[in-house]
């Protein structure tokens, strides 16, 4: 519910002048996609996320500078959080579940 304010906040002005496009400006907002499609849902406007091509840049950049992990690399994560050790239990399992 709370971020489904702060974005219908954030898109509030942009929808009362017209916006039929909204581009998303940062490669952390695609997290927010389902609650800005619910947002805008039935006004006709596009959202556009560039993420993928931002991947791709960066999959270009690790080729040509030779940085690709090596094909036996396992990710090691660390979850750190100034919220209590519940949540960061939460946090770690929901992020473990997306992998």
């Amino acid at each position: 519910p709370e971020a489904e304010a702060a974005v219908r906040a954030a898109v509030a002005d942009m929808l009362a002048h017209g916006a039929d496009q909204i581009v998303l400006g940062c490669t952390h907002y695609p997290f927010l996609l389902p609650v800005l499609e619910r947002v805008v849902a039935g006004r006709g406007v596009t959202i556009v996320d560039p993420s993928p091509a931002v991947a791709r840049r960066v999959v270009q950049l690790l080729d040509s500078y030779g940085l690709h992990a090596e094909p036996q690399h396992r990710p090691e994560y660390t979850f750190r959080t100034f919220a209590d050790e519940a949540y960061r239990l939460r946090l770690e399992k929901k992020a473990a579940g997306a992998l």
